[in-house]
């Protein structure tokens, strides 16, 4: 079954705290919004699990969030390190919360 509006407007909250924690440096917050298992490929950056993650200030565009059931992928558009890009994200819903798995940017 698609995901509903409501559920998309979850995912792009949750993508708009990541956002928020790049830009502030918060490691405790993505302690909240990320799965412990995350794996990043950024220009630069390969990282596995959320323990030491620091990312560049990011800002996500341009959206379009698909899925089904507990399983959601993202992409669009994203200024990281200063420079235009394009991202993909998965994230796996939790049944009280959503968390995101994967983040590619490109």
């Amino acid at each position: 079954m698609p995901l509903s509006t409501q559920t998309k407007d979850q995912i792009l909250a949750l993508l708009a705290k990541v956002e928020i924690c790049s830009h502030e440096e918060n490691i405790a917050g993505y302690e909240k919004i990320i799965a412990p298992d995350i794996i990043v490929f950024a220009p630069g950056l390969e990282h596995h699990g959320r323990e030491g993650l620091s990312l560049e200030p990011l800002k996500f565009g341009g959206m379009e969030v698909k899925g089904e059931g507990v399983i959601a992928w993202v992409s669009g558009e994203c200024t990281y390190s200063e420079a235009a890009r394009r991202f993909t994200a998965v994230l796996r819903g939790t049944g009280h919360a959503w968390e995101l798995v994967l983040l590619h940017i490109a």
